[in-house]
């Protein structure tokens, strides 16, 4: 007889903390994804670079170029981003359609942080990569200051899923058109 045996670890496997100070915000976003880390939270300071990152932390404390500092995998890193007095509120992109994953990206990239995530009845940890957003809060096309926290919820639903599509589509043509006839009026 063969004996199998499977041994499961009680700790997540650790990883080296890459040091991404001095980086825009993108290039630091896609470094810790190489390494396998994720953005905690996203905090915003005045600067005269926006989206440059200006500190990054790791379970409170600070890294280094000469840390040697390890997190597990998956888990979130602080980073503290420089904003520029006049720089435009940007709109919030639109969720609704991608998978969790996708969504936490848009909205790093555009400068949000991720708020509450509600899902539907019957999701799991099996099935959470076949969810998809069905609904976000704010809507897109809204412009908020950066660094503002986004929510969305979760669903396995199709037809909810294009509901909130279709309406995500229809508050992202409200808030360009609202902007146009904002531009023009101050012009």
């Amino acid at each position: 007889r063969h004996i199998f045996v499977t041994i499961n670890s009680f700790r997540q496997k650790m990883v080296d903390v890459p040091y991404v100070t001095g980086f825009s915000l993108r290039q630091a976003k896609n470094n810790l994804d190489i390494a396998g880390l994720g953005i905690k939270e996203l905090i915003y300071r005045d600067d005269i670079a926006t989206n440059y990152v200006l500190e990054e932390r790791c379970g409170g404390k600070e890294v280094g170029p000469s840390s040697r500092m390890q997190a597990e995998i998956g888990s979130g890193v602080t980073l503290i981003v420089g904003r520029a007095p006049d720089a435009a509120a940007p709109q919030v992109p639109k969720l609704v359609g991608f998978s969790a994953r996708e969504a936490k990206n848009r909205l790093w990239e555009a400068g949000f942080n991720v708020g509450k995530i509600t899902r539907d009845a019957g999701i799991n940890l099996l099935n959470e990569k076949e969810a998809k957003v069905s609904a976000q809060s704010p809507a897109a096309g809204t412009r908020l200051g950066l660094g503002t926290a986004v929510g969305f919820t979760l669903s396995l639903d199709d037809e909810k899923i294009e509901a909130g599509r279709k309406a995500a589509d229809r508050s992202v043509r409200a808030a360009a058109k609202a902007y146009a006839d904002s531009v023009a009026t101050a012009e």
